[in-house]
């Protein structure tokens, strides 16, 4: 893998963690936690759609690695709403010890 194709990868995954948190409605963080909740996200969706046997119509290729886009949104969404779910419980837990 070159340095390009690594770039791109990982804009592609920041795109895809920004459009899952959109969709979602939950703020998780930065860029870095877009780019991390993207990378996560497309490798769960690529397995989803392995899993359930789904041809997904549209795919992305960088270089040799490829995976569907659908899908890869699904992952992101999905692994977008269990971090949101992680940092409410976490604030909801420390607003009860204030009290």
């Amino acid at each position: 893998m070159s340095v390009i194709e690594l770039i791109l990868l990982l804009l592609v995954a920041g795109i895809l963690g920004v459009v899952s948190q959109r969709i979602t409605g939950i703020q998780a963080g930065g860029l870095v936690m877009s780019i991390i909740l993207g990378a996560v996200g497309a490798w769960l969706g690529k397995q989803i759609s392995v899993w359930l046997d789904i041809h997904d119509p549209i795919h992305l290729s960088i270089g040799s690695t490829r995976f569907p886009l659908l899908c890869a949104i699904l992952g992101c969404a999905i692994v977008t709403t269990a971090v949101g779910l992680m940092q409410w419980h976490a604030r909801r837990r420390k607003a009860e010890k204030k009290k």
